[in-house]
């Protein structure tokens, strides 16, 4: 399903930018949800590197420079690690719930 235009569906750009996400610590979306809206998102894991849950910030695509993009991903990596370190001890991964029937 797309969003936008600058949504990504075709299978190898996706492996691409999940490559990207992995290697930087942190994802990015730049217009691909909503037009004009930025994001910047980075994982919460437990000591099995298992994904407890994540923590995001967004805004105006406009107001964020490649390189307001890159401090904020750091930074967000950076507390995101230091709660996955307080967080270690917990052991039930994240799972989506269910579509409600």
């Amino acid at each position: 399903m797309s969003f936008t235009d600058r949504t990504p569906i075709d299978p190898d750009a996706l492996r691409a930018d999940l490559a990207r996400t992995r290697e930087r610590g942190y994802g990015v979306s730049i217009g691909d949800v909503e037009v004009g809206s930025s994001a910047i998102a980075a994982p919460i894991l437990n000591a099995r590197s298992e994904i407890l849950g994540a923590a995001a910030i967004a805004n105006v695509s406009a107001k964020w420079s490649d390189a307001d993009m890159r401090d904020r991903g750091h930074r967000l990596k950076t507390v995101c690690a230091g709660t996955s370190t307080e967080c270690a001890q917990l052991d039930q991964p994240f799972v989506l719930a269910p579509e409600a029937k």
